[in-house]
């Protein structure tokens, strides 16, 4: 798998025309608000949204699958309608749809591993749940596009633990202005028992290392 190319605008600012607001839309509605990093699904050509805890988000605006893949990930602000009803939930989409960073994995050896960049990132958040491996950051972007990377070194030490790496490369970007975006990577199935998730970090000493257990 490619590595994934952060463009100049930012991942929270890539939204999707489909469902943006206008003038003549209310404003936004915070009865119930909230934002789910979720995975696309799709529904006899509707675009859906399967959020980590298994539920099913069901737009009330009809999405068409073809904006976003399945198995992508994307964060979404939505207000609920009604109540969870056989792991379905109807939704008033709130904001605009952010795809977020991510993909598969990949495995690589020691070798092809250490030839990648290394650029700290600020990280403000680390978390694995739906099957994937989530982090919240940002990114100090001036005139070239980044690159990150989720990698895992073969072979691995026959644990129940898989290490995971985070990997920034700033392509020789000069300082500029903070971006903020989601990265979402697919862990391997069966999912590991725990992960450990190692973050060449800007605001937190340097290299840290996250551990957690998949439920």
């Amino acid at each position: 798998m490619k590595r994934l190319i952060l463009l100049p605008v930012g991942l929270m600012l890539l939204f999707l025309s489909a469902v943006a607001c206008t003038e003549d839309e209310e404003a936004l509605n915070l009865t119930d608000f909230r934002y789910d990093l979720v995975t696309c699904r799709h529904d006899d050509g509707a675009l859906i949204f399967l959020r980590d805890d298994t539920v099913l988000l069901y737009p009330r605006q009809t999405l068409s699958a073809d904006l976003l893949p399945v198995d992508s990930r994307a964060l979404v602000g939505y207000s609920p309608v009604g109540e969870v009803v056989a792991r379905r939930l109807d939704i008033d989409l709130q904001t605009s749809i952010a795809p977020a960073a991510g993909g598969d994995i990949r495995s690589l050896s020691s070798e092809a591993a250490d030839s990648l960049a290394d650029d700290p990132i600020y990280l403000t958040s680390v978390w694995c749940s739906g099957g994937y491996v989530n982090l919240r950051y940002k990114i100090e972007y001036h005139d070239r596009s980044h690159a990150l990377t989720m990698i895992t070194v073969v072979p691995d030490e026959g644990t129940d633990t898989l290490d995971v790496q985070l990997r920034h490369d700033t392509r020789g970007d000069a300082p500029g202005y903070d971006v903020s975006g989601y990265a979402s990577y697919r862990l391997p199935r069966p999912l590991p028992p725990v992960v450990r998730v190692r973050v060449n970090t800007s605001n937190l000493g340097g290299v840290r290392h996250f551990v957690s257990t998949i439920k």
